[in-house]
């Protein structure tokens, strides 16, 4: 542990930790988790330093006897290679999403490594990777992921646009660089796509900011645009309320209902669903969009 508390010592005041933060070494009896979905997840650390006031991950607490708050811890999982090792041999290669429930990228793998050791294991077994990160570390991992280009897909998650990002996920990377993040892989070529998870209604999922942001990435070769609704999740209303309350007070019906009424999340979903269709039409984005169970496709010209 001694060399652990030098590296946060030493990382003391980057934007990742200027929060106190909880940092410890644990180990899993298993690696690959298979989900009721057709792919594997993986998930090195429990826990995630982005501290994201929206993040559907920390209904993961449930499970745990009197967490921390969420956001100022990270347990490591430091043996998770040498059981992945083991269960590559025992498992059929399917395609596994690397970080379901956590960042795979958040800092503390800096100093681990875990998730790069587990990359290399699976690349190797035959697993095909998809990828998802608010972290600018994945760049360390460019190397591996476009040696096996063609068995990886690398996407970066957006929520919402700068400032408002200070507040609601504070210790990712800006929206900025994760957006340079995308341009940089596919110069690598590697195969990639955006993740706008979640949209926050009343603030980032108008026309003209979805307009605005599509006409950016359109000339982008994503392979395709994922959207996800806010999660009415375990733990995720009590987080967001202050934050509502405090700083945007008028949205506090909006949010309520969409968390607490079926037929208003459905009817905001479809809503949703033709301001998205609307934006990409103004701004030119032409690639698969996926809208939680709706499936919009703007093909031509690519």
């Amino acid at each position: 542990m001694r060399q652990l508390e030098l590296f946060v010592a030493k990382n003391k005041g980057s934007p990742s930790s200027r929060e106190e933060v909880k940092i410890e070494e644990t180990t899993c009896r298993s690696a690959l988790q298979r989900p009721p979905w057709d792919e594997y997840t993986l998930n090195p650390y429990r826990g995630c330093l982005h501290a994201c006031v929206y993040g559907y991950c920390r209904m993961m607490q449930c499970f745990e006897d009197n967490p921390p708050p969420w956001g100022t811890y990270c347990h490591a999982r430091t043996n998770m290679p040498s059981v992945l090792a083991r269960e590559v041999k025992r498992y059929p290669p399917k395609q596994v999403m690397v970080g379901s429930v956590c960042d795979a990228w958040q800092w503390p793998e800096k100093h681990f490594g875990i998730t790069r050791e587990c990359l290399l294991i699976l690349l190797k077994g035959g697993f095909p990777l998809r990828c998802l990160t608010k972290s600018d570390l994945i760049r360390r991992d460019f190397d591996v992921l476009s040696q096996y280009r063609n068995m990886v897909t690398l996407g970066v998650s957006l929520s919402t646009p700068p400032p408002l990002n200070l507040l609601w996920e504070p210790r990712a990377s800006p929206p900025e660089e994760r957006l340079r993040i995308l341009t940089e892989a596919a110069q690598y070529g590697i195969p990639i796509y955006l993740s706008l998870s979640p949209l926050l209604p009343g603030l980032s999922d108008d026309v003209d900011s979805l307009s605005e942001l599509f006409a950016r990435i359109r000339r982008l070769p994503l392979q395709g645009l994922w959207v996800d609704l806010i999660h009415a999740r375990s733990g995720v209303w009590r987080a967001c309320y202050p934050l509502l309350a405090k700083r945007f007070p008028k949205l506090l019906p909006l949010w309520r209902k969409i968390f607490f009424d079926r037929g208003e999340a459905q009817r905001y979903a479809g809503k949703l669903r033709v301001r998205i269709l609307e934006a990409a039409v103004r701004s030119g984005l032409r690639c698969r969009i996926d809208l939680k169970g709706y499936e919009v496709t703007r093909q031509c010209g690519r």
